[in-house]
């Protein structure tokens, strides 16, 4: 992004020489050092939410099989009763 700024936007600043651009000058490993630096780069946040998410649906499920568990106690007694 800030490479395309500099062409488009500061290229009449610095008449047409690349070698004042810091981003499009060649010999400047700034470019690809930004570059490599936002490829690696992760939000650690997004770790834990997924943990989290995992966490909440594996209490949800477990809650939902007690209750299923306590509508099948009620049945069978129903039907105990019946007989």
């Amino acid at each position: 992004m800030l490479h395309k700024y500099e062409e488009k936007s500061l290229h009449f600043y610095v008449d047409a020489n690349a070698s004042k651009m810091i981003l499009a000058d060649s010999t400047n490993d700034l470019y690809k050092q930004l570059k490599d630096m936002c490829e690696k780069l992760r939000n650690p946040f997004t770790n834990l939410y997924y943990w989290v998410k995992g966490e909440i649906l594996d209490v949800l499920a477990f809650q939902d099989s007690i209750h299923q568990r306590s509508q099948v106690s009620i049945l069978i007694l129903k039907m105990t009763q019946k007989k």
